[in-house]
């Protein structure tokens, strides 16, 4: 894997929120499968490992491309506060 983990997201039939239009919604007020724009970060693969290391998360489809892949994911995935 790269310096820099690559993500992708799904495209969705439904119109993705900007920021502004987003920002001041709650849960309620999202539906499945809408997408919202946040600011772009690059994460590295640095960030990752110090964040796993710091939560103490040790799920391995945060940490392995296979174990991810068992679980129906194309690769491994970032936790959801990344």
């Amino acid at each position: 894997m790269g310096n820099a983990l690559n993500l992708i997201s799904k495209h969705s039939a439904l119109p993705a929120l900007s920021h502004s239009q987003g920002e001041n919604m709650n849960l309620e007020g999202f539906v499945m499968g809408t997408e919202f724009s946040t600011s772009l970060r690059q994460i590295a693969e640095a960030d990752v490992k110090t964040f796993l290391d710091l939560s103490l998360l040790k799920n391995p489809i945060f940490m392995d491309d296979q174990a991810a892949q068992q679980m129906g994911h194309p690769k491994r995935i970032l936790p959801a506060p990344l």
